[in-house]
């Protein structure tokens, strides 16, 4: 569960009080001290993948927030590649993918 942190407008922590927020999580790549995951949301609360990794001690490169920055890299790496929702109107599924950004290739070949 997730909820506001004291004294914060803008942070977020897990707490009992908090709203209930599931992150279902895969490591596919471990090495240099950092590791690639795939993640599945099942709820959608502010901050969640940061709020959650950072409480298991495993904070986001980058995140300047629940982490520490990465030098020459803006934001944290975070990217969805893929997302399925159902269109609002007519119910019909909806599924979009991207490519990762080429600041993940950079991070990836820092891992191996």
């Amino acid at each position: 569960p997730i909820c506001r942190e004291p004294g914060s407008v803008l942070r977020r922590m897990v707490s009992p009080e908090g709203a209930d927020a599931r992150t279902h999580y895969e490591v596919l790549e471990e090495g240099g001290g950092r590791s690639l995951v795939r993640l599945q949301l099942e709820t959608g609360r502010t901050h969640q993948i940061r709020v959650h990794f950072s409480h298991l001690g495993h904070p986001l490169c980058g995140d300047f927030m629940y982490g520490q920055e990465i030098e020459g890299m803006k934001g944290c790496a975070l990217h969805s590649c893929a997302i399925t929702l159902t269109q609002p109107s007519t119910g019909e599924p909806l599924a979009f993918t991207v490519p990762d950004p080429p600041v993940f290739a950079r991070l990836l070949e820092r891992m191996l």
